[in-house]
């Protein structure tokens, strides 16, 4: 692949960029403040209206929290082809700081995805990853749609052109096992989504390059909001057996669990029956894993907050990470095999829930955070008795 070229080095070739609207003779950014209009968020916002070439925004905006309501869009509202914002944009991410930047970043949310043009797309991906590209919390989310978009957004189809997937080439060794570096493990999404060839090897190096957290990087796909590539599937079908099994299991269960848990709720699945029906039986195999596994309680309450079998650890793992994703795993994909396993294991859980001692621990924060413990055991008897109906039936 071609080494990628400078971020702002992206422009269409002379003669095929989309001339600017007639009325426009040069590029217009403007950013200004409304003082006569009072916000409808909170005091401490400002109103904003923000002119990008014939494109008209009323934006709220608090620079203390970056937080931020978009109040009005263009009328007509179309940007299919509109060259001219991209190169606005990027002159502005080059030049501008503080409330432009800002104001550039929310404006490039609505525009850039629906452009339809690799520059756009480039330009969208990269926008994140720029020093002090700008504070924003969007208060509403989704952005406002033109009314030319398409389903998927134009960009996700562009994830395929030679040069994003030169690009995303370039982020692949920045990737790490922490999960909340989001904008290094965004790759992943963008490479699952990508209909180039070279993605998927990209996606293999870094799953071979990541053997302690491949569940984690797995998860960050499923978990993930764009498309999932049937060749995708095929390479997480291939690495799901061993994440389902000792060592990994023990040492990992936590995030094989939430990735089992994400794959249940069958977002994106995989259109071709065998891979669906591959999927189900590995899932199967999971649960069969756990419910016979001699360490099988300490297994799930070392997902939760404790990491011994306890009362507390048990209604942790419950309402946390542990338990309670795990019976929505074992409706799913369980077998009426495991069944009598899951009731002896679900009986110990239940023992240790109903622990008077449990009333004390359960204190004030973990109340507020989690909820209530009557309510809690109220939920797992509910989700015990479903889990092991679902089993039962499924031969």
């Amino acid at each position: 692949m071609r080494a990628s070229s400078s971020p702002d080095s992206y422009l269409l070739p002379p003669g095929l960029a989309k001339p600017l609207p007639r009325a426009l003779a040069q590029p217009v950014w403007r950013v200004e403040n409304l003082p006569d209009s009072m916000p409808t968020v909170a005091s401490n916002f400002t109103v904003y209206e923000v002119r990008a070439n014939d494109l008209r925004f009323v934006i709220e905006y608090s620079s203390d929290d970056g937080g931020m309501k978009i109040r009005d869009t263009p009328k007509p509202f179309r940007v299919v082809g509109r060259t001219d914002l991209v190169d606005l944009l990027r002159s502005v991410a080059i030049q501008d700081t503080g409330i432009g930047l800002a104001m550039a970043g929310i404006v490039g949310q609505c525009v850039l995805p629906h452009v339809n043009t690799t520059e756009a797309t480039l330009l969208y991906l990269r926008w994140p990853r720029r020093p002090g590209w700008g504070k924003v919390t969007w208060l509403t989310w989704p952005p406002p749609l033109p009314s030319d978009a398409t389903s998927p957004s134009a960009w996700i189809n562009r994830l395929g052109d030679e040069s994003v997937v030169d690009t995303l080439a370039t982020w692949v060794p920045s990737v790490r096992c922490d999960p909340r570096d989001t904008y290094d493990l965004s790759v992943l999404n963008f490479l699952g989504a990508s209909k180039n060839p070279d993605a998927l090897g990209l996606l293999r190096r870094v799953l071979d390059d990541h053997q302690d957290c491949q569940s984690t990087l797995v998860d960050w796909v499923v978990h993930g909001g764009l498309p999932i590539r049937e060749e995708v599937w095929d390479l997480f079908i291939e690495f799901l057996p061993r994440l389902s099994s000792r060592p990994t299991l023990a040492r990992d269960f936590r995030h094989v669990n939430d990735l089992w848990y994400d794959i249940a709720r069958e977002r994106r699945w995989p259109a071709q029956a065998a891979r669906r029906a591959e999927l189900e039986l590995q899932g199967a195999h999971f649960v069969h894993n756990v419910v016979t596994d001699s360490h099988a309680d300490s297994l799930l309450c070392s997902a939760g907050e404790t990491g011994r079998v306890s009362p507390l650890g048990a209604m942790d793992s419950y309402a946390g990470d542990g338990l309670g994703p795990f019976l929505r795993v074992c409706r799913a994909f369980g077998r009426a095999k495991d069944a009598k396993s899951l009731e002896q294991l679900l009986r110990r859980f239940s023992a240790l829930l109903r622990d008077p001692n449990l009333a004390q621990q359960w204190d004030f924060f973990r109340e507020r955070d989690l909820g209530q413990r009557e309510d809690l055991i109220g939920s797992f008897e509910a989700n015990r008795d479903s889990a092991i109906i679902a089993m039962k039936a499924r031969p």
